[in-house]
């Protein structure tokens, strides 16, 4: 994780979070934020494009001792790939996959 920060934060000098929420529960605190940078250096193959680029992350910490022991991620960084054109969409075919379909509920599940 560090490393990809270390990535990140070369390639985007004025990387900073916006935190929408944040919540504490015992000894986990969950996170709801923004990032946001300008795209001055490379990036996964990607050269600078200068562009400002954002994505959201939703990040859940276990602290211990006032460390951060564990964390669990979820962000976007298809979203971040696109703005930077660093990711374009396949051309549709006539061969292409049947889009999936979502599994049944059994009886015994309830839907919430």
């Amino acid at each position: 994780m560090r490393k990809l920060y270390s990535y990140i934060r070369d390639a985007f000098p004025d990387f900073h979070a916006e935190i929408h929420w944040q919540l504490a529960d015992g000894d986990r605190v969950t996170t709801y934020k923004t990032y946001y940078g300008t795209h001055e250096g490379p990036l996964l193959g990607v050269a600078p494009t200068h562009r400002k680029i954002y994505f959201e992350s939703v990040d859940v910490m276990r602290v211990r001792n006032g460390k951060i022991t564990n964390h669990w991620g979820v962000g976007n960084p298809l979203s971040l790939m696109q703005q930077l054109g660093g990711w374009t969409p396949p051309a549709e075919t006539d061969n292409a996959s049947p889009p999936l379909k979502a599994p049944s509920l059994r009886s015994s599940e309830k839907k919430i």
